[in-house]
């Protein structure tokens, strides 16, 4: 179970927003990215990584792998490790 009295990235404190208690079984993820992952873009065809290639780098992600650094190595090359917003990402893993 996941808990926590803070905010979570790119939350506002004015906000409406409800808590909820999720369960994760083994093998569960949950990832929290900020919009700077999937806006940023190729250095050569400027087309922008997208959340459709991070689901699919989340799919590849093998049980031996840590997955922040797949999706980092993955996006690094995409991007030539250039982009122009915050990039943040967040695994909690059951």
């Amino acid at each position: 179970m996941v808990k926590s009295d803070g905010l979570l990235l790119g939350f506002n404190e004015d906000g409406d927003y409800k808590d909820v208690n999720i369960e994760l079984n083994d093998g569960d993820a949950i990832y929290l990215i900020s919009d700077g992952i999937i806006e940023s873009r190729n250095a050569s065809t400027e087309e922008q990584y997208g959340k459709d290639r991070l689901i699919d780098v989340i799919k590849r992600i093998q049980p031996d792998e840590n997955p922040l650094d797949k999706i980092k190595k993955e996006f690094s090359d995409y991007t030539a490790g250039k982009f122009e917003d915050d990039v943040s990402l967040i695994c909690i893993k059951g």
